[in-house]
């Protein structure tokens, strides 16, 4: 992907461009709300924020019934999925008006930071948001912000949970991923490799629904990182990874919006070069 357009950075401000007009985005915010482990100060309030995202506490309402500055509330160590978070009632810190910016000003994004930074609970609340899961969003910057009347279809692929120092682990990953793709919008495979099916996926949702696609990828590095001491094994799971991303490029029209996370910088792996 040569082209990606838009970032955040801490309070509404400037962008920074990285390669070829592809924006790096920065999560706001990351001086003053610390995740795993760091103590925010909130309003006078003393809390912990655990691993949530874009933020890990919200000390506005959430649930009814109860004073917010009064109720306690549980904390989401750990958690990664907006939706628990929100209908269970735990902290939650309100970042979905720099979200609603990242959608606002551009359109390929690639955000890289440490693991446990919330970057998986990132992308389920954009999941969420595109998938135009209203309910989940009241009370937050971005509700009244966000046409729910016209959701997008989402293709989400997370690399987080599977070992690719072997040989070929990352191709049976990504078509068993891929596989779960089709059969949720009921997608009929006409093709064998891993990129022709993903474009595939994208065309056919683009031209049933409408609505451009939203391509969420999480831990996009991770079977080149396990490979590290296979060198060969790294460079076959780069190169595979080269070419299922790329699709993004040439299959632009039908993407409204693109978020790789990971802990690399891909300049430095020459995914999206060429």
């Amino acid at each position: 992907m040569d082209a990606a357009s838009g970032a955040i950075g801490g309070p509404p401000g400037g962008h920074r461009a990285t390669l070829a007009g592809e924006r790096e985005a920065r999560l706001p915010g990351a001086a003053d709300s610390r995740v795993a482990g760091s103590k925010v100060h909130n309003r006078g309030t003393d809390a912990w924020a655990g691993d949530a995202g874009t933020g890990a506490m919200k000390q506005a309402a959430t649930g009814t019934g109860s004073d917010p500055r009064t109720a306690r509330r549980k904390l989401p160590i750990g958690i990664q999925t907006f939706r628990e978070i929100r209908e269970e009632g735990y902290y939650y810190v309100d970042k979905t008006a720099y979200v609603r910016r990242l959608v606002d000003e551009g359109k390929h994004y690639f955000l890289s930071r440490p693991r446990r930074f919330g970057k998986s609970l990132l992308v389920d609340t954009l999941k969420e948001l595109f998938e135009g899961a209203e309910p989940l969003f009241r009370g937050l910057a971005v509700h009244d912000r966000w046409d729910w009347s016209a959701p997008r279809p989402v293709l989400r692929f997370d690399f987080g949970g599977g070992s690719y120092g072997e040989p070929g682990l990352v191709h049976k990953e990504a078509a068993a991923r891929l596989g779960a793709l089709e059969r949720e919008f009921s997608v009929t495979a006409h093709d064998e490799t891993a990129p022709a099916r993903f474009q595939h996926l994208l065309r056919t949702l683009h031209e049933r629904t409408g609505q451009r696609v939203a391509v969420l990828i999480d831990e996009y590095d991770k079977p080149i990182l396990d490979a590290l001491r296979a060198p060969e094994v790294a460079r076959a799971n780069r190169d595979f990874l080269h070419g299922l991303y790329s699709v993004v490029k040439s299959a632009d029209a039908h993407v409204e919006f693109t978020l790789l996370t990971g802990v690399s910088k891909f300049s430095k792996v020459s995914l999206f070069s060429g």
